[in-house]
């Protein structure tokens, strides 16, 4: 049986006898190749969005927290830009002032402004704090308003953000030196 270059195969024996061409199978995983690379583009582009937005629904009516669009806790804490000044943000970095205790010890704190956080995937989380003694002797005398907290049960840490926006722009230890 003579097997031509785009024949329909239906059967178990048509398939059996279009397999042992190599132009039919080269054909196969060409076009199988493809169209699985078309599939994953849309998925990637549309289709998690897609199927997040839905399981968000489904969460909205349950009454429980809606699924980040992060891959973890930690990069929507610490990496994810959403402020409405993204696009300066993404050129300077993300500006933030973080206060770190452990969970039993609030009143033994490290308090300083971001200049690196770990990559959201990495086992140990670490942060780079600049100006601490500065921001230590700040935040004594003046009061501040918490942002949001994130706190590592794993390891026992809280790290607050404070809310930089309730300080005036000329008022902060970095600037008033």
């Amino acid at each position: 049986m003579e097997i031509s270059f785009c024949t329909t195969v239906w059967t178990v024996d048509a398939l059996s006898s279009a397999t042992s061409d190599i132009r039919y199978l080269v054909l196969f995983l060409i076009v199988s190749f493809i169209v699985s690379f078309i599939i994953c583009w849309f998925w990637s582009i549309w289709g998690h969005d897609l199927l997040r937005n839905r399981i968000n629904y489904v969460r909205d009516q349950r009454k429980i927290a809606h699924l980040s669009s992060s891959t973890s806790v930690w990069e929507e804490f610490f990496i994810k830009i959403n402020d409405e000044n993204e696009s300066k943000q993404k050129k300077e970095g993300k500006k933030a002032v973080y206060i770190v205790h452990k969970i039993d010890k609030p009143n033994e704190f490290l308090v300083g402004s971001m200049a690196k956080a770990s990559r959201p995937l990495e086992v140990d989380k670490g942060l780079v704090l600049e100006g601490t003694e500065e921001w230590k002797g700040y935040l004594k005398e003046n009061p501040y308003k918490i942002n949001k907290v994130y706190i590592d049960t794993k390891s026992g840490m809280v790290v607050k953000e404070i809310d930089l926006k309730f300080f005036e722009e000329d008022t902060t230890p970095e600037e008033s030196d």
